[in-house]
């Protein structure tokens, strides 16, 4: 394409947005709908609480009251540093934080949309079956060189955060798990680690 003589377009950058986003309404809007699997495309703090707090045990939709449950799946890029900050602001076994590296080539919220999706596939085949080795379809990888290796993928998973690895190009899941780590008397405890045990 050609500009008419005499017009020049200037294309400034992008401002990165501040604040957390107003879920509230979205969270209203679901009602009692049952949703087995609910895509998270948001990773700050604020959002992730309220979306815990709609999936909580006593009042929530785990709650004996409305019974609908379901879990919540997010993602976030970043360092190894980064990411174990975020896995420990949670202990909540209704919602994994899947951690990706910083150079990874798609977006956060895709790559929420895709693990949901593939998460969701599987469970509904067979709850007791492991999401590993889950294709996550179209979503580009970090790029060789640049993807965590075998010591701090565990790092994550010590921390709460599920991770993903690279297959000939492929990324897949490689553990879902959930930033639960601590019961309520702040001991260690993995019974609601795996986030296949919730849908069992």
């Amino acid at each position: 394409e050609v500009l008419p003589a005499g017009v020049n377009i200037t294309v400034a950058s992008g401002v990165k947005g501040a604040g957390a986003p107003a879920l509230n309404d979205a969270v209203v809007a679901m009602g009692d709908e049952p949703f087995d699997y609910i895509g998270l495309p948001f990773n700050d703090t604020a959002s992730v609480n309220t979306m815990a707090t709609e999936m909580n045990d006593s009042s929530g939709r785990w709650s004996y009251v409305r019974q609908l449950y379901g879990h919540v799946y997010t993602a976030k890029t970043g360092t190894l540093s980064e990411l174990v900050a975020a896995g420990d602001q949670f202990n909540l076994q209704h919602i994994t934080l899947a951690g990706y590296e910083k150079d990874t080539q798609t977006p956060a919220d895709e790559l929420a949309a895709s693990r949901t999706a593939r998460a969701a596939v599987f469970i509904r085949n067979d709850p007791a079956r492991p999401t590993q080795t889950g294709e996550l379809v179209d979503m580009l990888p970090a790029p060789k060189g640049k993807r965590f290796t075998t010591t701090e993928q565990q790092t994550l998973l010590s921390h709460g955060v599920a991770t993903a690895y690279v297959e000939s190009g492929v990324l897949r899941i490689q553990r879902d798990i959930t930033t639960y780590r601590k019961n309520a008397y702040g001991v260690a405890d993995n019974s609601y680690l795996d986030s296949e045990t919730l849908h069992t």
